[in-house]
């Protein structure tokens, strides 16, 4: 008999253990998921205050000279997100891709006003194309956050979404010379047309993708309750209103219309509504993290 209840007493001990240990690893699971979409959201921050350097100082370079006080509070930003990340993800620090973009960012700093105008774009767009490959890879990283955000059909914010980001971004930056300048090029408007081509396509692609998908559960379903819609229809009525406005006034030889910070507060309205959609997306993966972790 004393041997039957030393059995089962066992039995209930290794079953309390194994619950505790259990919960234990959801928890460290859930944590991880979310100190990941944390990690995310400050590269996102970095992705798009860079992205606002580029066209700031694009307009300096091109001689809007009162653009200068807000290109250096810019860059101040940006290197607070760079010590942020560098003090709350060392292990970021390691990455190749992190140590390039943030060596990259350090020269391009220093000596962007030294470079020309097409050139210093250029040096953005390269840097910002490694960031967006690096904020995507950091998410296919965490498996189990890849995994569970394709299954909520959510994993769309770390490329379809930030690619129709950058797609305005360029738009800014190409636009914010030829308003500060006052007049622009053959090859500016021809620049400025494929990328209103592009935003256009960025954002078919990015409504067909939170619209749903071939997913088992697509995006718009997951965000119905925080109403996703007013934040794409956002996008889509600032977007009209920025190319519109480009087709009126700025793909001619003489620009007389805007001055280079009304232009970047035009164009940056379109970012708003993405960026704000990122941040539903995040913050609804954090709580659904925390609904499903059960099931992990």
């Amino acid at each position: 008999m004393m041997l039957v209840i030393t059995l089962f007493l066992g039995l209930v001990c290794c079953s309390v253990l194994f619950m505790h240990q259990l919960k234990k690893n959801q928890r460290l699971k859930q944590a991880d998921v979310q100190r990941c979409l944390t990690k995310l959201e400050v590269l996102k921050d970095l992705l798009l205050h860079i992205q606002q350097h580029r066209g700031l100082s694009t307009g300096f370079l091109h001689g809007d000279v009162s653009l200068k006080l807000n290109m250096m509070s810019t860059m101040n930003t940006v290197k607070n997100l760079w010590l942020s990340l560098a003090r709350d993800y060392p292990k970021l620090t390691q990455d190749a891709l992190f140590e390039g973009v943030s060596s990259h960012w350090q020269r391009l700093e220093s000596r962007c006003l030294e470079l020309t105008a097409s050139n210093n774009i250029e040096q953005h767009n390269r840097l910002i194309t490694n960031l967006l490959h690096l904020i995507e890879n950091q998410a296919e990283e965490n498996r189990l956050l890849i995994r569970f955000s394709r299954e909520l059909g959510l994993n769309v914010i770390w490329k379809e979404l930030l690619e129709t980001i950058e797609a305005i971004g360029q738009t800014r930056a190409i636009g914010m010379g030829l308003v500060s300048e006052g007049k622009s090029t053959a090859v500016e408007r021809i620049q400025l047309k494929y990328l209103n081509e592009k935003v256009l396509t960025r954002l078919v692609a990015l409504n067909t993708s939170f619209a749903g998908d071939s997913g088992a559960v697509n995006a718009s379903h997951v965000l119905e309750k925080c109403s996703v819609d007013p934040f794409i229809k956002t996008a889509d009525a600032k977007i009209a209103e920025l190319h519109a406005f480009i087709h009126k006034n700025l793909l001619q030889p003489k620009i007389n219309t805007i001055s280079g910070e009304d232009f970047f507060q035009l164009a940056s309205s379109a970012i708003v509504p993405l960026n704000a959609l990122f941040n539903l997306a995040s913050n609804t993966l954090k709580e659904q993290c925390c609904l499903k972790s059960k099931g992990w």
